[in-house]
């Protein structure tokens, strides 16, 4: 069962608008199928192997097969712990419904999608926006991941991918896998074959909601994870296309992508990830979701609160992190904290300046020297912390680190709501932090016996080798 970001492979609504009118022939959908079928095999020179199963199930089968997919992908307990991360560092707003949200959007968009674990199309000919059959262009984008999963074993490849922790790695395939299919569906539907790439990116930047009003109004965030992957991995596919032919998009397809890292940044491709494995929890904790959020999705979070160029210069020199959701016990829930009473140490709070323990020493600004430990608290009244994210980074440098550590206190300090205590430690190339979560507020702060932090494993990634 697949746990990333992917969401299935659908043509979406938005995207139909951006690609090249062309008349479609009359015939029905078994022509426009045909018609699809053959501008794939022409475009990429390949043939399908086998065919591919049709599926046009009604409005309300494809809605329910829509949601058994999407459930599939993000199981409601998955969903839930996600969601609560991206709550506490305010990519979403609090309450939201992740999967639900995700099934209305994706309801309202859905022209079409290739089950790739079944290898059959499915067409959603009069359900949700779907109301008219979809055209042979919308189709192309789908039949494109049809061939390349006959010719490369993308499923296969995809379930390399798959798995809690491993959501930047995913992202940056169903990027190719997109760019691979724009590429072809551009190319099939421009004249003469000269796909202009560039119109189609800025129309996906400036007009891709037009006719979408529920990805309109969703979450920042999820605007990122369903459109990025198309402007990404355009550029990616379209750069290795016209260096080497469709030959060099298949050697993308041998060594994909490990990092959105890799498809922001054209001179890191060769820059293989640090893969974080996170320590045991703390005593009186269990971890109940973890995810990767990638250097797109630190930008992101960052961006929630600072200038976009900031968070994204702090973003860069990412190679590697893990976000953890912790949750007290049972029989700790609720239960009265004790420990050392911290002030506010956060930069321009009311307490004492930020304090470093013995053989700690604080970093010059943008240096990423030494080791650093800061600490912050609210004044509210005392209470027990029922859930906190452990963030676990690691950086290309030292410099790399501190500009980060830099960014992070920043956010804290312009925005923290769904901060109810937090800790900072900065040890070279690697960032540590705590953030004990909203509205259960805090006080009155345990002082660990363990500390939480140890038994980080920073270990070369296994990526980067053929698939």
């Amino acid at each position: 069962m697949r746990r990333g970001w992917s969401y299935l492979f659908v043509a979406l609504l938005a995207l139909a608008p951006l690609s090249p009118a062309r008349a479609e022939p009359d015939g029905g959908l078994s022509r426009v199928l045909e018609q699809a079928q053959a501008a794939v095999q022409r475009v990429r020179g390949l043939p399908f192997l086998r065919d591919v199963p049709v599926e046009t199930p009604s409005p309300e089968d494809g809605r329910r097969l829509l949601d058994r997919l999407i459930a599939g992908e993000l199981p409601e307990s998955v969903a839930r712990g996600q969601g609560r991360i991206l709550e506490g560092l305010q990519l979403l707003p609090a309450g939201y419904a992740l999967r639900e949200e995700l099934e209305a959007i994706l309801g309202e968009q859905a022209l079409g999608l290739y089950d790739g674990e079944r290898g059959v199309m499915v067409v959603f000919a009069g359900s949700g926006a779907a109301a008219e059959l979809p055209s042979a262009t919308v189709l192309i984008h789908e039949y494109d991941h049809a061939l390349v999963d006959q010719h490369f074993g993308f499923e296969r490849r995809r379930r390399v991918v798959d798995g809690p922790g491993r959501e930047d790695r995913h992202f940056a395939w169903l990027a190719l896998a997109e760019g691979d299919a724009v590429l072809t569906m551009l190319i099939a539907t421009s004249p003469g074959g000269d796909p202009d790439v560039e119109n189609f990116l800025r129309g996906l930047e400036e007009r891709p909601l037009e006719g979408a009003p529920r990805l309109a109004e969703a979450p920042a965030w999820i605007r990122t994870l369903l459109l990025e992957p198309y402007h990404l991995g355009t550029r990616l596919v379209t750069d290795a296309w016209q260096r080497g032919g469709w030959e060099g998009v298949e050697r993308l397809w041998r060594r994909p992508p490990l990092s959105s890292e890799q498809l922001l940044h054209a001179d890191r491709r060769g820059d293989v990830p640090t893969e974080l494995q996170a320590p045991p929890p703390p005593a009186g904790w269990r971890q109940a979701a973890r995810l990767q959020l990638g250097e797109l999705g630190i930008a992101a979070w960052l961006g929630v609160h600072l200038d976009p160029s900031r968070a994204a210069a702090a973003a860069a020199g990412w190679d590697g992190d893990l976000v953890e959701l912790l949750e007290a016990d049972s029989d700790r829930s609720g239960s009265s904290r004790s420990g050392k009473r911290l002030g506010d140490l956060r930069p321009g709070g009311t307490g004492p300046e930020p304090s470093v323990g013995a053989g700690h020493t604080r970093p010059a600004a943008g240096t990423g020297s030494g080791k650093a430990y800061r600490t912050g608290v609210d004044n509210a009244s005392a209470a027990a912390v029922e859930q906190r994210l452990r963030i676990l980074t690691t950086w290309d440098t030292a410099a790399d680190a501190g500009e980060f550590s830099e960014a992070v206190m920043a956010w804290l300090d312009q925005g923290a709501e769904t901060v109810a205590h937090w800790t900072l430690r900065q040890t070279g190339r690697s960032v540590e932090i705590g953030i004990e979560l909203a509205p259960s507020p805090v006080g009155e702060v345990e002082l660990l016996d363990e500390d939480p932090w140890s038994g980080v494993e920073f270990s070369g990634n296994s990526g980067g080798e053929d698939l």
